[in-house]
């Protein structure tokens, strides 16, 4: 469950859901997989709807002595927003 609020807009979202995370530790590297989907309702400064629809995050990490690597993809899809997408590896992002 979660809240989040922008001062700046004030927009306020709410949401509920469930996620998995797996870690490996080890001696010499650890690593880590996780996946997370919720669903939202956004409301505008006035507590007017705005937005309502479901948002997935996966990823997976490598951790080592001086070698540290995280990657992930998830996916928006809103009824007014409509759908959107983003990717990120090794500190690149990309936003669709």
């Amino acid at each position: 469950m979660g809240y989040k609020k922008s001062f700046k807009t004030g927009q306020s979202t709410l949401s509920i859901g469930a996620g998995i995370t797996l870690e490996t530790p080890g001696k010499l590297a650890s690593a880590s997989v996780n996946a997370d989907e919720s669903f939202y309702v956004t409301l505008d400064k006035d507590g007017n709807f705005m937005d309502v629809g479901v948002k997935f995050d996966a990823g997976a990490g490598i951790q080592s002595k001086g070698f540290n690597t995280k990657s992930g993809l998830g996916y928006t899809l809103g009824m007014n927003s409509g759908w959107g997408f983003t990717a990120t590896s090794a500190g690149q992002s990309l936003k669709l």
